[in-house]
């Protein structure tokens, strides 16, 4: 007797271990059989961690929306918490329970509206769409090397650009910031639409200053970050999940930054199926097969407004990976932790400080280059001025996993837009990497180290002068480069340059200027390097060997015909192959040149950033 009640006693102990990180399969409520008049109940938080149960009354089912062969249910909420905040922001994914069955999730609602009425998606419209089997990308996903856009990059007359201009975006754009409750459009003014519930993106640690600047960007790739709603999302290891983890009706947060920096959504949990988790039951931002951290919240409490009603939320311990989000919801996977990109800003400030900034963004292709540009700007303005004179020195790297960094070392000095100039000089070729249409591209870390001077460092290049205008093969003359800078004072640059032992008898061309002007003197666009790149290593390498516009380059040129073909500058070329290349039957894969390089020099930089262009002629002689 003692051996059965033991035996008992270790069989229920062992099945109660094994009960831990799962779940029991709820059972589903048929849409075939909801009908008006229906009574059952909700789940959501509205303080703490406490789930508390509503109560919900079925009116109707509209078929067909939000897209065809999708329903969504309409119900009318109830309940002392209800009567004080209505349908808030927060509340996506409360889940719906009729006779103990799990119908679906709150996710729709009316603007204005004056009852609690929400919109329900159905359970089986979220479990039919959100498979993790699909968030593996197709060939024909990717975007062809010929897709993708070439844009200057570097240029001091680019930065005033919107990157998002810039991007070959795929995604649609979502605003949040219209209504009450999701956007407002034509086609929902005065409350007619029934819309998403807004679901917010909560910044922390980002300058309101910086969410206005890069709204446009942001917007682009359907963000909307609002200041203040959340605590920020400190970065933590991956917590072993629990029964108790994520329950239905929990709040589960959402980060694309994570750190001294964050942006998160937070939202409520459906239904969780063993590590599966379902919740919001609508889009967060549309994204389908994306990884971004899934952790768990608890909510400070739910701010009433007659404008929207929202919840303020703190994220705690990361749980998982969210996997794919879609048009009825998304589904997160406990247990597994996502790939994050890792920054690390140091910044040295106009008053001798130091600041240090660490934090994680999402790895995509498209958000990763925006935000980029908002937390690199962030980290500037949050301990520098914005407006008014600035220098800045912007040293660093960006790591790929399995090729050579790329190497960041630009100067910027301008009046207010120096910080937007450091920002997106990182945010580009983070953009060219991920959108470059390789296989396998993965940004292990951004590492970055930031010098501020709240003065103007500028020049313009005056005369150049060599100090003899005959010379031999292999002999070396002097270039010295006279500029201006913009307090009157004269700078002069000594350069000494060896003349090549193959070149040519006859006048040949020195030739000084910044990097953009050097760059519009070869006639040639800033990015042709990129456009015929055959790999990744090679897409690196041209990075790193842009010319940068903060310091002046010395090029010996000398006047011929050539062509410029797969990157690869042809001179002397004889007529007959220019005219082959130059036929009707021939349009692309080469470009002529008037003049071939001999040699080129990058002067290193000096206190100063110069810019301008001059020229001077030697003659080589025997």
């Amino acid at each position: 007797m003692k051996r059965a009640i033991v035996a008992s006693v270790l069989f229920l102990l062992a099945d109660a271990i094994l009960s831990v990180g799962q779940t029991s399969e709820p059972s589903f409520f048929p849409l075939d059989q909801v009908r008006p008049g229906l009574r059952g109940i909700g789940k959501t938080v509205f303080e703490g961690r406490k789930i508390e149960e509503f109560e919900v009354e079925i009116l109707g089912v509209l078929p067909g929306k939000p897209g065809p062969k999708q329903s969504i249910i309409i119900a009318r909420l109830s309940g002392p918490q209800i009567e004080r905040t209505g349908v808030f922001a927060g509340m996506s994914g409360s889940p719906i329970y009729l006779e103990g069955k799990l119908l679906g999730a709150i996710a729709y609602a009316f603007p204005f509206s004056r009852e609690p009425i929400a919109g329900i998606t159905p359970i089986q419209d979220m479990l039919g769409v959100l498979r993790e089997k699909s968030a593996v990308v197709s060939p024909a996903d990717t975007p062809s090397r010929s897709e993708i856009r070439r844009v200057s990059v570097l240029r001091s007359d680019s930065f005033g650009t919107s990157l998002a201009s810039l991007l070959d975006l795929k995604t649609e754009a979502i605003s949040l910031d219209g209504g009450p409750i999701g956007l407002l459009s034509p086609t929902s003014v005065g409350g007619y639409s029934l819309l998403p519930i807004a679901t917010p993106l909560a910044a922390s640690g980002i300058p309101l200053e910086a969410l206005e600047k890069f709204l446009p960007d942001l917007r682009q790739v359907g963000l909307l970050p609002v200041s203040g709603l959340t605590a920020g999302a400190r970065i933590t290891p991956l917590t072993p999940a629990t029964e108790r983890t994520l329950e239905p009706g929990s709040a589960v947060s959402i980060q694309l930054v994570r750190g001294d920096f964050t942006l998160e959504a937070i939202g409520t949990v459906t239904c969780r199926l063993g590590d599966k988790v379902y919740a919001f039951g609508h889009r967060l931002f549309n994204l389908g097969a994306i990884e971004m951290p899934m952790s768990s919240a608890s909510t400070i409490t739910i701010v009433p407004s007659t404008m929207n009603s929202f919840k303020l939320g703190v994220t705690e311990d990361l749980v998982g990976v969210l996997k794919q989000d879609r048009s009825v919801g998304v589904l997160g996977t406990l247990g597994v932790a996502p790939q994050m990109i890792p920054v690390t800003i140091t910044q040295r400030t106009s008053r001798g400080t130091t600041e240090t900034y660490r934090f994680e963004m999402v790895h995509n292709n498209v958000l990763t280059p925006v935000l980029t540009n908002l937390t690199v700007f962030s980290a500037i303005t949050n301990s520098e001025r914005s407006f008014g004179d600035a220098t800045l020195r912007l040293r660093g790297r960006i790591q790929v996993t399995g090729e050579e960094d790329v190497i960041l070392d630009h100067r910027f000095s301008a009046l207010n837009e120096a910080p937007v100039q450091a920002s997106l000089a990182v945010a580009l070729p983070v953009s060219y990497l991920l959108g470059s249409g390789f296989e396998n591209v993965t940004i292990k870390g951004i590492e970055l180290e930031i010098e501020a001077m709240e003065t103007r460092r500028v020049g313009v290049v005056d005369r150049v002068w060599v100090n003899r205008t005959d010379v031999r093969r292999g002999e070396s003359v002097e270039v010295q480069v006279y500029a201006r800078t913009g307090d009157g004072r004269e700078i002069v640059e000594r350069v000494p340059v060896e003349i090549p032992e193959d070149a040519p008898l006859g006048k040949l061309s020195v030739v000084v200027g910044d990097g953009s002007s050097i760059q519009a003197y070869d006639g040639r666009a800033p990015l042709l390097a990129l456009g015929s790149v055959q790999n990744l290593g090679q897409l690196i390498r041209a990075l790193n060997r842009l010319r940068k516009s903060d310091r002046l380059y010395l090029k010996i040129v000398r006047a011929t015909t050539g062509a410029v073909v797969n990157n690869e500058e042809l001179p002397l070329l004889p007529p007959s192959v220019l005219a082959t290349m130059g036929s009707d039957r021939t349009a692309g894969g080469y470009q002529p040149v008037q003049y071939a390089t001999l040699k080129e020099i990058e002067i290193p930089a000096g206190d100063y950033i110069l810019a301008g262009q001059r020229q001077v002629t030697i003659t080589v002689v025997r």
